[in-house]
């Protein structure tokens, strides 16, 4: 593997880790936000009550289940691993860099597939490779996500 390609792999894989950590982060908050606004709903007497609480329920069902709370610190914690590769000195050799990207590689999450072309198109940017990145068009449910996650990479 050639030293462009391994820099652009430990790229790509900082711009995927941060975006699925804003991501699970801002799920987070809007499944809690959500939880509150419709459990206080409840006591209001306002609509179905039973509606309110069985969305309620869901909502913490979801919460439990996925925990995107929890995803969203093992992608913070992820993306400094790969931040760290991007910020090692430039006299390490090719195959030191290689070792330490499969190292760093064993603690990936499972990415999100709506934000994979979106965070490749970032690394392409942030490589210097726009009109690479240019040839990627992003559809409009990953345009949603992407800016969900807090990066919609915008052609220049």
């Amino acid at each position: 593997m050639t030293r462009e390609l391994t820099l652009f792999n430990i790229r790509y894989s900082f711009h995927i880790e941060m975006m699925q950590a804003t991501y699970y982060s801002r799920l987070d908050k809007l499944l809690t936000f959500a939880q509150i606004i419709l459990g206080s709903a409840i006591f209001a007497s306002y609509g179905s009550l039973p509606l309110f609480g069985a969305t309620v329920a869901a909502i913490s069902v979801i919460s439990f289940v996925w925990q995107p709370g929890k995803a969203a610190i093992l992608c913070e914690m992820q993306s400094r691993k790969m931040k760290e590769l991007i910020n090692k000195p430039s006299d390490i050799s090719d195959a030191e860099l290689h070792a330490a990207y499969i190292r760093a590689e064993e603690t990936d999450n499972p990415t999100i597939g709506l934000l994979r072309d979106a965070a490749h198109k970032r690394a392409l940017i942030a490589m210097g490779r726009t009109p690479e990145a240019k040839e990627i068009a992003l559809s409009y449910p990953e345009r949603v996500a992407a800016w969900f996650a807090g990066d919609l990479p915008k052609d220049e």
